[in-house]
């Protein structure tokens, strides 16, 4: 497994940077390490409580284990007072998590009469009315696309080295270290890298999360039902009523709230000045 770095650590620190920060390739001679091998250590100019994704599968000096990210995406938030705070099971390795819905369903059968009496031993109409049941989907997945990385903690001071202005990274604390500020563009949202053409900060999708929310989506569908005939010995028109009436009956559902299974972990997203 290759370890990246930015200068002459190994991690692949922060999940979004700014325009003026780039990945620092290894030497052209330089051989990768074992794939058991953990990412080269040294003085770094990181924070305590920096949390960074790093290619490799030990944490390097000075950094720990991160365990209350593993699998787990990090959303960031504006209060203190929320982070560290998860929602949703953890993801296992290679996990694709599934979900369903349940689908309310509603039908107003139309009437019809009859010339005769209603009742009798005939069993094979129905009623008119509404009638109502509940559809349970089949559970798929629901297809986000992601990497897994071992994620650690900055568990000593920052030595040597400056941070570039403009970085990202996650922080375990209750307010940006000295020299940071938060970025509010990311609060509540889940982080992608930049596409082509994107804006760096730019915020796209729903309304940001709120702190520990589950958000849930549903679906609309739109079917038809379509009756089948059953005769009757009876003649049609007045007055044995109240028989449901043969027909195609077109509706329009609404399948309740499914969470799509996104575990994730709530911190502080800081920026560099």
């Amino acid at each position: 497994m290759r370890a990246l770095g930015l200068a002459a650590a190994a991690a692949i620190a922060i999940a979004a940077c700014g325009d003026n920060i780039h990945e620092a390739p290894p030497p052209p001679d330089a051989p990768p390490p074992p794939p058991d091998a953990p990412a080269p250590g040294g003085p770094d100019p990181f924070p305590e409580n920096a949390i960074a994704f790093y290619l490799a599968t030990a944490c390097p000096d000075g950094w720990e284990p991160y365990d209350a990210a593993r699998g787990r995406t990090i959303v960031p938030v504006a209060a203190g007072a929320d982070v560290g705070a998860t929602v949703g099971a953890a993801l296992g390795r290679n996990e694709q998590r599934g979900h369903d819905h349940v689908i309310p369903v509603e039908v107003e059968l139309a009437s019809h009469s009859y010339v005769g009496v209603a009742g009798g031993g005939n069993s094979g109409v129905t009623r008119q009315g509404l009638f109502q049941a509940n559809a349970p989907t089949d559970r798929v997945t629901a297809g986000l696309p992601y990497a897994q990385l071992l994620i650690c903690r900055k568990a000593e001071p920052p030595r040597a080295a400056v941070v570039p202005k403009g970085l990202v990274a996650f922080f375990d604390a209750e307010a940006c270290p000295l020299g940071w500020r938060p970025v509010a563009s990311a609060q509540g949202r889940m982080l992608v890298g930049l596409p082509a053409g994107g804006a760096p900060g730019e915020a796209f999708g729903g309304a940001p999360l709120a702190p520990g929310e589950d958000r849930g989506h549903h679906h609309e569908v739109a079917a038809t039902l379509a009756t089948v005939a059953h005769g009757i010995a009876l003649a049609s028109g007045c007055c044995g009523g109240g028989f449901g009436a043969r027909r195609d009956y077109a509706m329009t559902v609404t399948s309740a709230d499914a969470s799509a299974g996104m575990p994730y972990l709530q911190l502080l997203a800081c920026e560099k000045d």
